[in-house]
């Protein structure tokens, strides 16, 4: 049996639209190896996100409370921590930064009520563009005055996690989930 320690853990929510034919993503401006790129709202796990004695038995984690807490300052929606489904754990190594988990969580909600809270602007996209690694919104441009339209690149993993996503949601819990992943930059 093995141990895995992670020194650091992030939370992420997989938003759809009833119909699981939009999914609210980010522009991602930090960390480096994100900017630039389309992602799932998220962030890192907090000393406040320790679950309280009563949370303890209801069997919730550090992870659990963390993701309602990003979507609500990333996004300004409110989702209920018992509404998401946990559907991956993924656990990852860098040389440059150790160890690291990031636990998945997927849920239905108004991914089109959702209003850019922080630097990084929220925006609903189409699965279809995400499952070919690109994501495209339009925003207001105070500048130009006009309506621009911005097309990026999704994180290499966004394609494969918004289908697992998505097919959790569809079983209702049955199956597999969470499926645990493993991802590693560094060479033995």
């Amino acid at each position: 049996m093995s141990f895995w320690f992670p020194t650091r853990r992030y939370s992420a929510v997989a938003l759809f639209s009833q119909d699981l034919e939009h999914v609210l993503l980010i522009h991602k401006q930090k960390p480096a190896w994100q900017a630039g790129k389309a992602n799932f709202p998220g962030g890192k796990v907090e000393e406040s996100d320790q679950p309280s004695d009563s949370e303890s038995y209801r069997q919730t984690s550090e992870y659990h409370n963390c993701a309602p807490r990003e979507l609500l300052e990333e996004t300004g929606l409110d989702i209920p921590a018992a509404q998401l489904h946990l559907f991956c754990v993924l656990r990852f190594e860098t040389a440059e930064e150790g160890t690291g988990e990031c636990r998945f969580f997927a849920a239905v909600g108004p991914v089109f009520d959702a209003v850019t809270k922080e630097a990084e602007r929220v925006f609903p996209c189409d699965v279809a563009y995400v499952a070919r690694g690109s994501a495209s919104y339009e925003w207001w441009s105070n500048l130009g005055m006009n309506w621009e339209t911005e097309t990026l690149p999704t994180m290499p993993n966004l394609p494969y996690l918004v289908t697992m996503a998505q097919q959790c949601l569809r079983s209702e819990g049955a199956g597999p989930w969470p499926l645990t992943i493993y991802e590693s930059s560094v060479t033995p």
